[in-house]
């Protein structure tokens, strides 16, 4: 190799040299990735104690045992309030009681058979109560969830008959009682911040089977009330 060609090849390697390390320290620090913001934790756990309020619908039915005649109905109106309870929470897993009581304006009235041979019927569900277990899936400030449990309610059921009474005038035979049965439902309630929340919910409460005798002009009658209510209400919860 010649001297000239020997000079002309180190001359061609220290420019690349040269080049590459001022490309290097152009680069500067190597830059980190940058971190994912954390997600916020929204804590269920606790106290909490609100109000509620919406719309109800009874189904009911009267039947005479003796007559075999049955009449079934249905009431539609208003609820109104409140409700405690305490929660407990695994993570994302939430589970709680609930006790809540609420004010009804269910009823229904009406008449049936044929002229001289007609009956008088009423049913009304005055209040509402439950004591549920809950539990669901809390999606950060999102709880969906499931429920059940012990439910009462005051009714009140009649049935009159229009040949011994004046018509429309209830009732031969009339029950007004606190009946205890079972109640369930779903709702999703949205937490604004970590004390107020806000509740959507939807609840089917069956108050059992009442069988009621009567005795009128010498004569025995047995009659068996049944009352079934659909609820959805919005509630409003502040946690401590």
């Amino acid at each position: 190799m010649t001297e000239s060609l020997r000079a002309y090849l180190l001359a061609g390697v220290s420019s690349v040299a040269l080049a590459t390390a001022a490309g290097a320290a152009d680069m500067g620090p190597p830059v980190k990735a940058p971190v994912p913001a954390p997600i916020a934790f929204y804590n269920w756990a606790g106290f909490y104690i609100g109000i509620n309020g919406g719309i109800a619908r009874q189904n009911y039915s009267i039947a005479a045992n003796d007559e075999g005649s049955t009449v079934s109905g249905s009431g539609t109106g208003g609820i109104v309030g409140g409700q405690i309870g305490y929660n407990w929470q695994q993570r994302y897993w939430v589970y709680g009681v609930e006790v809540d009581e609420d004010w009804a304006n269910l009823s229904n009235n009406q008449i049936t058979g044929e002229s001289g041979f007609q009956a008088a019927t009423t049913s009304k569900v005055e209040s509402l109560g439950s004591a549920r277990l809950r539990t669901g899936l809390a999606i950060e400030d999102t709880l969906v969830y499931v429920t059940g449990g012990l439910a009462w309610g005051h009714v009140k059921n009649g049935w009159g008959a229009g040949y011994t009474v004046p018509e429309g005038v209830c009732c031969d035979v009339f029950s007004s009682q606190t009946r205890v049965g079972w109640v369930t439902g779903v709702g999703v309630e949205h937490m604004f911040d970590q004390h107020w929340s806000a509740r959507l919910e939807g609840l089917y409460y069956d108050l059992g089977r009442n069988t009621v005798n009567a005795t009128i002009d010498g004569e025995t009658y047995s009659s068996q009330f049944t009352n079934e209510v659909f609820t959805a209400r919005l509630g409003v919860n502040y946690k401590w």
